[in-house]
């Protein structure tokens, strides 16, 4: 309600003073006729009639924002619709907050928070934006890491429950840990000792020359730089190839013989290097190079030296192990007949592929510059060392891919496996670009890590078997963490699982969205009872975890839930004019129940008489706060604020409401308005003005807890073009206030 125009006071009747006007208008020649004969017509009242001026304003409304039609007899004049909910917990306890859209990965208002303890139940009243068809039921623990469950709005009765999982103990009894360091069932080659490599020649030996297709015990000392064909046929030979540089076009070396390269030989194999035998072995000394255009490795391979070729491929039984340096520029593949791979070094290679019965153990490091697959249900990978790779590739199934150090893949570490066949261990960490999750269990040890740079996406979708990461059964070594920074399911409109199990923290800062329990055809997670989700953030982790050589290392700390406020905004008309119908006459904002306590906030003043904030009812009112003027820092009644621009500063807190058992959106909030000789207009939120022209509506805020009200001399309907439409049908445009079509404020 805006002052008196000055004509008024050239007027003998004090009763005209109740004319009030809504806006100041400085009038001449006909308009100042025109709002003298407005004052003699109301000359004609004894006393000012509010219930008419009421009429005014509704027929008004009616014309000017409805365009004629009816208010639907069930407006409420509220956006949101009040909304019980019924929260059980067995395992979850701390701070309870429903919220209206999905948290996870974003900072939104929550419409209610209170606290819940476990084995308690609550009952609560909501008020639920009418457009939303999904509500959030988060419980955060002391920590502030989250359990969380969606609700399908299916009435205005819900029920949502916190359990815990039989699955996850059944799971656990069938599938537990060896221990925290894993250990392989594959038993792998032993270290040679220093006295099996030749650092000397034999005191008897025959040259290459001379050997005459060797023999057993033979020593054959390779003298001639080039050989044509180096061909020992017989069994048995023990071979030599001294300090110098050596080239071979070809050989034939028989079983059960030994190559020796002592310490500064240098041999150039120009084909394929093998020795037909898995009783033969080759021992490369320290400051030794063997280089070959491919290695077939059937035979046992030594290595202290260093290593040069293009492929190192088995197809027989034979080992290497390798405690100096080998750069294999193709693939390096133990694959078959129990073939293996030992790496106590330096590995260097292109692509390594693992299947069959071929089993690697790395405990120095591997660079592997394409791609890794381990294939086969009979195959061994341990890592416990560092191994470095493009494409990390598990599929078929072992009980024998561990990684008890660290696994970096350049691009993405990707397991799927048969059902019930085989898992990935991991006591150490893994960090790539993107993981892809099938069927399949990721067995995790205490303080463990997978570092996710991009996106983790799930497809474990198995139903009843539980597939997906499992943290230690036991938190004596602290939590294995998972930490992506989006989480992901490979169809968001299928049927997709993944389980997170025992003592295990999910960090992300995007988790594809949870659905309602009994919802079976979008994509799940399975939390299990220790599990901790930091789902706002991927670095929100309370571990640490010291970086080592074996572990990329985690740096935690305390998590902090920083969320906007939401507001339900209370917006009057003062019956003043009664034909614009902008609803920022005054407007009040009512903060989301915390433990039963809501704060109020005058945020705007369109009118400019001498106005007050009441609770209660119309007859018995408590005044909130002073004047609303003074309240927001101004000297004097006749300044509107905040409805051309927005100033948060002028934002003036007016007192706290108990709010408990009440409905956010039908609070008895109104406004007492004074006139110019102290006659009082009251304007009261009540059920009563249901079904009728408002003179106050309710609207709740958006995410972010704001709601964007009229500019001055903006119809509502101007400012939200679906607003006469919702007004008319209640079913209809239930988000019209989430989008203006005209001028608003902005803040």
């Amino acid at each position: 309600m805006k002052s008196f125009n000055p004509n008024y006071d050239k007027l003998k009747r004090s009763d005209f003073s109740m004319c009030i006007m809504k806006k100041s208008y400085y009038v001449k020649g006909m308009a100042a006729l025109a709002v003298v004969l407005a004052a003699v017509g109301c000359a004609k009242k004894d006393l000012y009639d509010a219930e008419a001026k009421k009429q005014e304003s509704a027929t008004n409304f009616v014309n000017n924002v409805m365009g004629g039609r009816s208010v639907d007899g069930n407006q409420t004049w509220s956006t949101a619709t009040a909304t019980t909910l019924n929260v059980s917990s067995e395992i979850a306890e701390g701070t309870l907050k429903v919220y209206a859209s999905n948290p996870v990965g974003q900072s939104v208002a929550p419409i209610y928070t209170t606290t819940i303890a476990k084995g308690e139940q609550k009952t609560f009243t909501v008020a639920r934006p009418s457009d939303v068809q999904r509500l959030y039921v988060v419980v955060y623990d002391s920590q502030n890491y989250m359990r969380y469950q969606p609700v399908n709005v299916t009435g205005n009765n819900l029920s949502v429950k916190f359990v815990g999982s039989e699955a996850e103990q059944a799971s656990s009894r069938v599938m537990k840990a060896p221990g925290r360091t894993f250990t392989n069932s594959h038993e792998f080659a032993t270290a040679p000792a220093d006295g099996d490599f030749a650092t000397e020649l034999p005191a008897t030996y025959v040259t290459d020359a001379n050997a005459n297709g060797g023999g057993q015990g033979v020593n054959v000392v390779i003298q001639s730089p080039i050989i044509g064909y180096l061909n020992l046929w017989n069994a048995g030979s023990n071979v030599y190839f001294p300090a110098g540089n050596w080239t071979v076009n070809g050989q034939y070396v028989g079983q059960n013989s030994k190559v020796y390269l002592l310490p500064g030989a240098h041999v150039t194999f120009n084909g394929e290097y093998n020795l037909n035998s898995e009783q033969a072995a080759l021992y490369i000394a320290s400051g030794a190079t063997l280089t070959a255009t491919n290695i077939s490795y059937n035979f046992k391979l030594y290595n202290r030296g260093t290593i040069y070729t293009g492929n190192m491929s088995q197809y027989a039984n034979g080992w290497v192990y390798n405690e100096g340096e080998i750069y294999a520029t193709g693939q390096v593949a133990p694959k078959n007949n129990f073939s293996e791979f030992v790496n106590a070094n330096k590995l260097e290679a292109q692509s390594m592929t693992v299947e069959g019965s071929g089993h690697v153990l790395n405990m120095g490091s591997v660079t592997i510059h394409g791609d890794v697959s381990v294939n086969s249900n009979n195959c061994s990978w341990v890592n416990d060392g560092t191994f470095h790779c493009k494409n990390f590739k598990y599929t078929a199934g072992s009980w024998n891919v561990i990684n008890n150090c660290k696994l970096i893949c350049d691009e993405q570490f990707y397991i799927t496996l048969g059902d019930g066949q085989g898992e990935f261990k991991l006591d150490g960490s893994v960090e790539c670009n993107t993981f892809f999750h099938g069927t399949g269990i990721t067995r995790m040890a205490g303080k463990s890590i997978i570092k996710v740079a991009e996106t983790l996406t799930c497809h474990a979708d198995a139903d009843g078997r539980y597939y997906g990461f499992y943290g230690p059964e036991s938190n004596n070594n602290g939590y294995a963490v998972v930490q992506a920074k989006k989480i992901t399911a490979s169809s968001l409109t299928q049927r997709r699982s993944i389980s997170y199990r025992n003592y295990l923290i999910v960090a992300t800062d995007d988790h594809w969205e949870q659905c309602d329990q009994s919802d079976g055809n979008y994509p799940y997670w399975d939390q299990g009872n220790n599990v901790k989700m930091s789902l706002k953030n991927k670095n929100d982790i309370t571990e640490t975890i010291t970086p080592t050589d074996c572990n990329a290392g985690i740096d935690g700390g305390p998590i902090i839930i920083d969320e906007p406020t939401m507001y339900y905004y209370y917006a009057f008309e003062d019956l003043g004019t009664t034909n614009d119908f902008d609803f920022n006459d005054v407007i009040v904002r009512v903060s989301a129940p915390v433990n039963g306590q809501s704060s109020a906030q005058i945020v705007a003043a369109g009118g400019t008489l001498e106005t007050y904030v009441t609770y209660g009812t119309q007859e018995n009112p408590t005044q909130l706060g002073g004047e609303v003027h003074a309240t927001m820092g101004s000297n004097t009644t006749s300044v509107m604020i905040n409805t051309t621009s927005v100033d948060t500063s002028k934002f003036a807190n007016i007192g706290t409401i108990d709010v408990s058992g009440k409905e956010m959106d039908n609070l008895p909030l109104g406004i007492k308005v004074k006139g110019n000789n102290g006659e009082v207009v009251k304007v009261v939120k009540s059920v009563e003005g249901n079904g009728k022209a408002p003179l106050v509506i309710v609207v709740t805020g958006n995410d972010q807890g704001k709601w964007f009200w009229a500019t001055e001399r903006t119809n509502i309907t101007v400012a939200y073009s679906q607003f006469g439409d919702w007004g008319a049908n209640v079913g209809t445009n239930l988000n019209w206030f989430r989008t203006p079509t005209g001028a608003v404020v902005n803040y």
